[in-house]
């Protein structure tokens, strides 16, 4: 390469040099302006959210007040102040009138009542409007010559105190007293908490340690059957020992299922003097004339049947003392819901119950045919059904021993009334079969005051009180339901708003047309007739929401309803719509509503009908508030009702919770945001 050439190139990688400086100069000029320009921005969306949450709870805060004009100021002006803005800082107006003025103040805010005044008069607005300015000094956009931006937010609440409102109640099977003990409790004349329980009999001296009435029945001592050489012991099945699979709703979920506790439902609960009872030789044994037994129940609708033992199978066990031998077991009791006969398992679902020793499975029922079937979810026991039936398998013992006898759970809703364990292949129980044999175990549930099966206050000294356990006090939907439904009227001002009743269960029925302006001619001044037909509720039958918001409508439509009223429908139920009774065929000819799979056709009516009903409520201004109890009701079709009417749909497991909802609703409609 010449002198000259080497020149050239010198010169021109100078000057591609000195071009990549200018580049890059400029590219980090126009960065620092991207990132100047998103500090500024960001700095902007701050300060919005920040005075959108100021003037909105400043609005609600004052609404609450309201038509107390001043109190309503007061309060916006303590909310602003809560949120960062206060004299020091903001200028404030009320009603255009200068409030607060302070030097240097970059923010704004007007207070505004009286353009919602009725006819200019003072305390009469039932709105009020607070309107934000916030100017937000910018740092990179100087540059380009804008130094400041104003955000900006108004926010318009109300103080609803013109009400017409329909409740629109479930009163289906499913909202009955949900007791897990059928007859622990029954109901009395009045509501929730009158009523009867049954617990099992305790000795009257209401502690354990000593007992000097003597221990409770299945606590004295072993009193073993001895007879031609044969060594029989006899167990009522509610005295157990232990149980692998607790009952409490807090303890399982939605198709668990486990052993507990039953009663039949009968009206008398005599001491008695020997030590099985039962009133006729079809009813279950006990230590009283109400009798008891355990039976294999589910968490909710549906649960598994065990053909085969596993770890989630449940169990109860049995501290038994047992002399030499090969032992046979007995069982008193009844198949339970529904009718599987599997060859390949060897047998049907509903009849089987398996046992075992020391937690080693032994066998299961040997012959169905002597089992009879009853079901799990009926509160009444079909007496009739009580069979024994001998279960397959043995075990051997070359010695005196304690062991622990196993049952565990087979068909679902399979009862047991009681157990005979022997040393006889032969024996053959009848009736009620013997007086049990005792001796169980002084540490076991069995024995113990605490055992909520004897339903004991034993706060002190135990620390124990189960007057008010599952067994007696579950989910009681109903009873619930009506003390929230009251407390929420107890809220109602009966001067300006008006509440009518429908419940529903196969139909829906109009139960009081709008209370409480004027009844009967004469000035209203509460909602007792609402109240007593809340307390009037019984469960019974299906669920037909859709007839229940056509008849929410239909209250409305009464003389009593006002036009300038807000209007709303408070809907709860517990299930699924299921039911087309009494509605018009319109209602389902199209398909509303997404079908699922394995509906039946009156489930697929019901629900096009709730969306129709539904729309037509949209369509005339009336909000639909949509509770549901539980995870069996149908979501997403009560999200889609409420949403589309304005409303909202809550949601909860617990009957307890009702209340709260309630509340929740009361304080929604009748303080909102509309701006």
């Amino acid at each position: 390469m010449t002198q000259e050439s080497v020149r050239q190139s010198v010169k021109s990688s100078r000057g591609e040099s000195g071009q990549s400086i200018i580049l890059l100069t400029f590219a980090f000029v126009a960065l620092m302006l991207i990132v100047g320009l998103a500090i500024d921005l960001g700095m902007v969306y701050i300060e919005r959210i920040r005075l959108s949450r100021a003037c909105d709870a400043a609005a609600l805060a004052a609404a609450s007040e309201l038509p107390n004009e001043q109190e309503a100021q007061r309060r916006a002006i303590e909310a602003l102040a809560h949120n960062g803005y206060d004299l020091t800082n903001s200028v404030i107006n009320i009603n255009d009138l200068p409030y607060a003025n302070p030097a240097g103040a970059k923010v704004t805010i007007d207070i505004n009542t009286e353009e919602y005044q009725a006819q200019g008069q003072t305390d009469t607005a039932d709105r009020i409007r607070v309107y934000g300015v916030s100017i937000v000094r910018l740092n990179i956009m100087q540059l380009i010559g804008i130094p400041e931006a104003p955000v900006t937010w108004r926010a318009v609440a109300e103080n609803v105190n013109h009400l017409d409102i329909a409740l629109v109640l479930d009163r289906s099977g499913s909202m009955q007293e949900d007791t897990i003990c059928f007859g622990c409790y029954e109901r009395g004349d009045s509501i929730y908490p009158s009523g009867d329980r049954y617990p099992l009999r305790w000795p009257n001296n209401g502690h354990l340690d000593p007992w000097p009435n003597g221990p409770p029945p299945p606590c004295d001592a072993a009193d073993p059957i001895v007879s031609g050489g044969n060594y029989t012991l006899v167990m009522e099945a509610e005295f157990y020992d232990n149980t692998t699979h607790p009952y409490g709703r807090e303890y399982t979920e939605l198709g668990d299922t486990y052993w507990a506790l039953q009663r039949p439902s009968e009206s008398t609960s005599d001491v008695c003097d020997d030590r099985t009872c039962g009133s006729s030789s079809l009813d279950p044994s006990g230590s009283d004339q109400r009798g008891a037994y355990m039976m294999h129940m589910p968490h909710g609708d549906a649960g598994t049947p065990y053909l085969s033992v596993n770890d989630d199978t449940p169990r109860l066990d049995y501290q038994v003392a047992l002399q030499p031998g090969t032992y046979y077991v007995f069982v008193r009791g009844q198949g339970g819901a529904g009718f599987i006969d599997d060859p390949d398992q060897g047998g049907d679902t509903a009849k089987t119950i398996h046992w075992g020793m020391d937690g080693s499975y032994r066998g299961r029922t040997e012959n169905f045919d002597n089992l009879r079937q009853g079901g799990f979810n009926e509160p009444v026991i079909d007496s009739d059904s009580w069979r024994w039936t001998r279960l397959s398998g043995n075990v051997n013992l070359t010695g005196a021993a304690t062991r622990t006898l196993n049952i565990w759970a087979g068909g679902l809703g399979f009862r047991l009334d009681k157990i005979i364990l022997t040393t006889d292949y032969y024996y053959n129980p009848s009736g009620v079969g013997p007086g049990e044999t005792h001796g169980r175990d002084e540490d076991g549930l069995a024995c113990n005051p605490c055992n909520p099966g004897y339903g004991l206050d034993l706060s002190e000294p135990y620390n124990c009180d189960n007057r008010r356990d599952d067994l007696y006090d579950d989910d009681q939907p109903l009873r619930f339901l009506m003390e929230a439904a009251k407390d929420f009227i107890a809220r109602l001002d009966p001067r300006v708003d008006q509440v009518g009743l429908v419940t529903y269960s196969n139909r829906a029925t109009i139960d009081q047309y709008l209370q409480c302006l004027v009844q009967d001619g004469d000035d209203c001044t509460d909602f007792d007739a609402i109240v007593d037909a809340i307390d009037a509720m019984v469960a019974d039958g299906g669920t037909n929401i859709p007839d229940g918001i056509r008849q929410g409508m239909e209250v409305f439509a009464h003389e009593n309803s006002r036009g300038a009223a807000a209007h709303m429908i408070i809907l709860m139920t517990d299930g699924q719509t299921n039911q087309t009774d009494g509605l018009p065929s319109a209602c389902w000819a199209e398909d509303l509503w997404p079908n699922q799979s394995g509906e039946t056709t009156a489930q697929r009516r019901s629900r096009d009908c709730v969306v129709y009903y539904a729309n037509q409520a949209k369509e005339t201004g009336y909000v639909i508030y949509a509770i549901s109890l539980g995870q069996q009701a149908d979501l997403e079709l009560l999200d889609y009702i409420a949403e589309e009417t304005g409303g909202q749909h809550y949601n909860t497991p617990h009957a307890e919770d009702l209340s709260e909802i309630f509340n929740s609703i009361a304080d929604h409609i009748f303080l909102r945001l509309i701006e």
